[in-house]
């Protein structure tokens, strides 16, 4: 699967997250369940039913490194045997890592001209810049890391990962 299909398999699996549907593969098939007002996006991800069922399964891709739930243990154990953390500390790492991953991936990008935190129009002077190519007002920096974690935890959720806490 060529860089853009996988990428539109993870912006049709984010989508999903935020309509709130949950997706599940049974066997071959790609299970949707959810509000019935996202039919259309439901009828969407069973036309990419491939695109969708390789993000579910964490396709390993040269730019993408490795399966979510392989990535997640992965991160773990290298945290607990190389860098001597105790389980609970290497999985909590690990999964704040892996949102990471995600937000990067397919998190919400919001117009420059905006605050990512409140959503509200920014003045040139008042903004901080983000790696992630987004813009907040100093006093917004917290709830926009609130807000980007959440939905990254949803979206997990939705891959079947939940944080080991």
């Amino acid at each position: 699967m060529r860089p853009n299909q996988r990428m539109h398999g993870l912006n049709l699996v984010h989508e999903a997250c935020t309509a709130g549907l949950v997706l599940t593969r049974e066997g071959d098939e790609l299970v949707i369940r959810g509000p019935k007002s996202a039919a259309p996006l439901a009828r969407r991800l069973l036309d990419h039913k491939a695109e969708v069922l390789l993000v579910l399964d964490g396709e390993r891709a040269p730019d993408h490194p490795g399966a979510w739930h392989d990535f997640l243990e992965e991160r773990a154990a290298l945290r607990q045997y190389d860098g001597r953390y105790s389980r609970g500390d290497a999985e909590r790492l690990a999964w704040e890592e892996l949102e990471c991953h995600w937000h990067r991936l397919c998190g919400e990008r919001v117009p420059r001209n905006l605050c990512a935190g409140c959503l509200r129009p920014i003045d040139t002077g008042e903004a901080l810049d983000l790696d992630d190519g987004c813009r907040v007002h100093l006093a917004c920096v917290t709830r926009y890391g609130r807000r980007w974690r959440e939905a990254a935890a949803r979206a997990l959720a939705t891959l079947g990962l939940r944080p080991s806490r």
